[in-house]
């Protein structure tokens, strides 16, 4: 089973075989939301959910058939932080024990969104479902159609139309969780880019020469635990030859702090011929972290990112999604002045 199993009707097929229905919530007028489903289901009359920053989905909507165990379901998240929805979704997906079978990522403005063929068993019944992800500030909006393994086949296509045809009634167009902050990189010459405003920056005690460092640091507090350190860096191009020089700064800081890392290189980001990057695995008091670098060079100078997260096992997963997207963010809001 993928993502590829989907009919393709005309706009007067779908008229005929789906009806659009507008939801409304008086109370929560940013999750008015319209979707096309299938002619023969009903909508069934759900309690008022809020969501809250809990990792708890709030349902807005569920219709199904009578008799068939079988259902399409609108959820909404609040996100406590700016992460990706396909970030977030990932972690959700592996924290609630589902199996993902097939995976499309859509880049946005927002963060990558995306949409999943997945498994899970309830009470003995093996359940396929399909997946996709909406961002909208900080909610994410999460349509979803699932069925007995055994049946799918019968309703993959009204699934698959129905989770893509959904649209917000009153979207925002936000692009993130939370403000993003912005700041100056003076030297060599004057650039500027953003972060989230939940990452505190503070200026490195020891400049590069002609060039300027910030570092960030994330913290969730009811852990007690920074599960991301970033630093920026931008230099004068007469400082390094190669990106890999510009990087080994870095890498060698790591090391000084008992940072052990894989032997990964840098390799050229795709569509990019003066852009690399790197993903490493790596450790730090037996624990596990993971490094995340990248390199541009223009005719301003190099400009570096490094990102220091924690491993991404169940309980951390969402807060790496958060470091991922921080990084992401920096790296295209940044802009030579």
């Amino acid at each position: 089973m993928d993502l590829k199993s989907q009919p393709v009707l005309s706009e007067a097929e779908l008229r005929a075989t789906y009806g659009q229905v507008d939801v409304t919530k008086p109370r929560h007028p940013a999750f008015d939301f319209s979707i096309l489903r299938p002619r023969g289901t009903e909508q069934y009359d759900l309690p008022d959910a809020e969501p809250t920053p809990s990792d708890n989905l709030a349902q807005l909507a569920l219709f199904g058939k009578t008799g068939e165990n079988y259902a399409i379901e609108v959820d909404v998240i609040l996100l406590p932080r700016e992460m990706s929805a396909a970030g977030w979704l990932a972690a959700w997906l592996e924290g609630n024990g589902y199996q993902v079978l097939d995976k499309r990522l859509t880049k946005t403005p927002a963060g990558d969104l995306a949409e999943v063929m997945a498994t899970r068993t309830i009470n003995g019944i093996d359940f396929v479902y399909r997946m996709k992800t909406y961002k909208d500030g900080p909610y994410i909006f999460l349509v979803q159609g699932r069925a007995p393994m055994v049946a799918y086949a019968q309703h993959a296509g009204e699934i698959g139309i129905a989770v893509n045809r959904f649209a917000l009634t009153h979207p925002t167009g936000a692009i993130a969780a939370e403000p993003l902050t912005s700041y100056d990189m003076p030297h060599p010459r004057p650039a500027r880019f953003k972060m989230p405003a939940s990452w505190i920056m503070s200026p490195d005690p020891v400049m590069p020469p002609n060039g300027t460092s910030l570092r960030f640091k994330a913290e969730e507090p009811s852990l007690h635990h920074v599960y991301g350190n970033m630093v920026a860096v931008t230099l004068p191009l007469s400082s390094a030859r190669t990106a890999d020089e510009v990087e080994t700064t870095y890498l060698a800081a790591l090391h000084a702090k008992g940072v052990t890392m894989d032997s990964t290189k840098l390799i050229h980001m795709s569509g990019a011929r003066d852009a690399w990057m790197a993903e490493r695995a790596a450790s730090l008091n037996g624990g596990p972290m993971h490094i995340s670098t990248r390199v541009h060079r223009g005719g301003e100078g190099w400009v570096f990112f490094g990102m220091l997260m924690s491993d991404p096992n169940v309980k951390l997963l969402a807060l790496q999604a958060s470091a991922q997207r921080a990084l992401e963010i920096a790296e295209e809001s940044f802009r030579w002045n």
